[in-house]
């Protein structure tokens, strides 16, 4: 069977056309599907299913812009825009009224001088062909005008804590009768912000970046709100009733309440009065530990910071809040921090924005940062500066007692002057620390003053074990600008209860080569218990008369190991002297011992022993001793007055490099010129040499006698993993005694 074809409906349209063939007229057809005709009027045959009678508004959407949306409305006058779908035009009802004229939509409603009553709107809308809606279509709207606010002065209660360091505080509004609703703002008492008629405002809301809505509702049965997101600022609350038509009444009392998130701000042109939020700081930084104490209650394991502006211009100082008390009496679990830009403190930099504490001139004791018995303390990045004294007192930059786990970073301290005076009663620190916990670290300076004695860092052990860590710090005793005094002191640590580490160190005894104080002195152990002293930078440098690098007197056990010192005095220069201790470990430093003119006594390493202990190790130490201009008398590498070097134990003495004007060891029986007649003559010696390298006195080069080497003085050993007595940094077997190999100190050869 044939399948069948689809049939189409052709329509065809003839064009005439006169052709002469066999006398026979004939028509040209063309052939044109029925979809491809244009229809001149479109659905305009009644019976068109998609036909619009053009007498009858269909499909106008009238949109009214600007007329009420609410219920209610404390507006007393509209102008209202009529717009929509196909409206072309309008006319409008007002209250019943009668029709107005045929209007155009670019001309709008205007309704005026309304009264508190119900009203009715009603707008019918025209199309483009004049043909208006049938009033079964009317758009209507409907309100009732209020312009009258309550009565009710609502107010806030008060808060149970002014200030908090959580977010979350309760508070109920009270004195509401009358009134339909109430709204309760909060806002910063410098951008006092107040509700607008006609506004509605959501809880949470913000109104202005210094505003927000913390409660909208109804009145009746209103128990509180809770706010849980209270930012840090000083906070004024207000409540204000208003009605359904937004009018809002007169507010009630405000209550305050400050917000601080753990910090509190201080910046010199502050107010006491303030706050002491990052928008309200307070002026003295004694203000800020008051309000961090009382209102932050911090705790060990969450201490409350105090955040303060320095000065690029080094020009603003903090000084006492009261003359003759200190710039700050600390409280416990506080961490003051320094060095914020002022402005913003969106940038801190302690050494760009410098803190400066500076104290008052006084007759009395007095310290500019002073703490008792506060535990948990933090002083990073202030510059302190210690009292100009003007009586025979004791001065402080910073003093402690009996003070746990308090830690100092970042800071400059500076001890204050002290007149001449003839007792320890006139002595100036920089940071003093009795019966502590203290840890000082990363600081770029800490000075002495100018007291009859100055010591850069002073720390006592009293009846209980203490410990005390100094690593990575600038320190300086300081120096007498006139007059005789006592002695200067980088470090000077005492008593048996104190343990410790000095590390990673740059100490001066004394600023610059000053001979007001007769004695000077890089670090002194005076009867401490247990310290290591490793990888610093010592110099005693600085005394008229004595001169000691490092000074050990009774300890339990003390080691020295890889520290470059040098001494240097009128009379005595000692790189280290060591006197009663159980232990002593001396290895892998380099002692530098100058003679300033006629130095009657001078040694790298002087020893007052006693009997020393078996486990005593004095070995793989650089030890120069000599004059710069061949004067002077007695330069000795190693001296021991008392016990003689033969009394050590086996091993003690061993692989040291001497470089001695005078000789390379002495004690009280006998004088060993050479490092070979030590090696010979004493049993406990063993690997010493003469390489007899050179040192530049000025810049510290040192130059080695072995062919073709030198020194590198740009680190210390230890700085790597690979680090060994017997090797370099870099793991290369030391040259020397090349059985066992031998320490340059703390220089490398290239």
């Amino acid at each position: 069977m044939k399948n069948s074809k689809p049939t189409v409906s052709i329509l065809v349209l003839c064009a005439a056309a006169a052709l002469a063939f066999s006398g026979i007229f004939l028509a040209s057809c063309e052939l044109v599907p029925p979809d491809l005709i244009d229809d001149p009027a479109p659905h305009s045959n009644p019976d068109d299913p998609e036909y619009v009678d053009p007498n009858v508004a269909q499909g106008l959407v009238v949109v009214l812009t600007g007329a009420p949306t609410t219920a209610y409305s404390c507006a007393s006058s509209f102008s209202i825009t009529v717009g929509g779908t196909d409206v072309a035009g309008y006319k409008y009802s007002f209250d019943d009224a009668a029709y107005s004229a045929d209007t155009d939509i670019s001309t709008p409603i205007t309704i005026a001088s309304l009264t508190e009553t119900a009203h009715t709107l009603k707008v019918l809308g025209r199309n483009s062909a004049g043909v208006f809606q049938d009033e079964e279509d009317v758009t209507v709207c409907q309100w009732t005008s209020d312009f009258t606010a309550p009565t009710a002065v609502p107010n806030i209660s008060a808060f149970a804590a002014e200030y908090i360091t959580g977010g979350t505080q309760s508070v109920t509004v009270i004195d509401v009768t009358g009134a339909e609703h109430v709204v309760v703002f909060r806002y910063d008492p410098d951008a006092v912000y107040l509700p607008v008629d006609g506004t509605a405002y959501a809880a949470g809301a913000w109104p202005t970046a210094d505003c927000e809505v913390v409660y909208d509702g109804s009145a009746s049965g209103f128990s509180g709100f809770t706010d849980d997101d209270v930012p840090e600022g000083l906070w004024v609350y207000r409540a204000y009733a208003h009605d359904a038509a937004l009018n809002y009444g007169t507010a009630g009392t405000s209550q305050d309440l400050a917000s601080y998130r753990g910090v509190v701000y201080v910046r010199y042109d502050g107010n006491d009065a303030n706050a002491g939020t990052i928008d309200d700081p307070l002026q003295h930084i004694s203000a800020g530990v008051t309000v961090a104490s009382a209102r932050l209650s911090p705790l060990p394991a969450s201490p409350a910071e105090i955040h303060v502006a320095g000065d690029a211009a080094q020009s603003e100082t903090y000084g006492p809040a009261t003359a003759g008390v200190s710039v700050i009496t600390l409280n416990a679990n506080l961490h003051i921090m320094g060095g914020y830009k002022p402005d913003d403190w969106s940038i801190r930099n302690a050494e760009t924005y410098r803190t400066i504490l500076q104290s008052a001139s006084t007759d009395a004791d007095y310290s500019t940062v002073a703490g008792v018995n506060k535990n948990n303390i933090l002083l990073d990045g202030l510059d302190i500066r210690g009292s100009e004294a003007t009586a025979n007192v004791l001065t402080h930059a910073v003093r402690l007692q009996a003070c746990q786990n308090a830690e100092i970073t970042n800071c400059w301290i500076t001890g204050g002057a002290a007149p001449l005076g003839t007792t320890p009663a006139g002595n100036s620190y920089g940071l003093y620390a009795y019966d502590s916990v203290i840890n000082v670290h990363d600081n770029p300076s800490i000075t002495g003053g100018g007291g009859y004695s100055s010591f850069g860092i002073y720390a006592e052990g009293n009846s209980t074990d203490r410990e005390i860590t100094i690593t990575d710090n600038s320190i300086s005793g300081g120096t007498r600008t006139a007059g005789g005094g006592s002695a200067s002191y980088g470090i000077y640590l005492k008593n048996v209860y104190l343990s410790g580490e000095i590390s990673g160190n740059t100490i001066l005894a004394a600023d610059g080569e000053s001979t007001n104080h007769p004695t000077s002195c890089g670090v002194s152990l005076d009867t401490v218990n247990y310290f290591l002293l490793a990888d610093n930078h010592v110099s005693g440098l600085g005394g008229g008369a004595s001169s000691y690098g490092i000074e050990v007197n009774m300890s339990t056990a003390v080691t020295l190991r890889n520290n470059y010192v040098r001494a240097g005095g009128a009379s005595t220069g000692i790189c280290i002297s060591i006197g009663a201790t159980s232990t002593i470990v001396v290895r892998n430093n380099t002692l530098v011992g100058e003679a300033l003119g006629s130095t009657t006594s001078l040694c790298g390493l002087r020893l007052n022993l006693g009997t020393p202990a078996g486990n005593t190790v004095l070995v793989d130490n650089n030890i120069f001793s000599g004059s710069t201009d061949g004067s002077g008398t007695s330069a000795f590498g190693i001296y021991d007055p008392v016990s003689g070097l033969g009394s050590f134990g086996t091993g003690s003495i061993c692989n040291n490099n001497f470089d001695a004007w005078d000789q390379a060891a002495k004690d009280s029986g006998a004088n060993y010129t050479a490092a070979t007649d030590l090696n010979n003559n004493v049993g406990c010696a063993d690997g010493n040499l003469d390489e007899a390298p050179t040192i530049d006195h000025t810049t510290g080069r040192i130059t080695s006698g072995l062919a073709g080497l030198t020194l590198d003085t740009e680190g210390l050993d230890g700085e790597s993993a690979d680090w060994s007595f017997y090797t370099d940094k870099d793991g290369i077997t030391r040259s020397g005694n090349g059985s066992t190999g031998w320490s340059m100190g703390c220089y490398e050869y290239d």
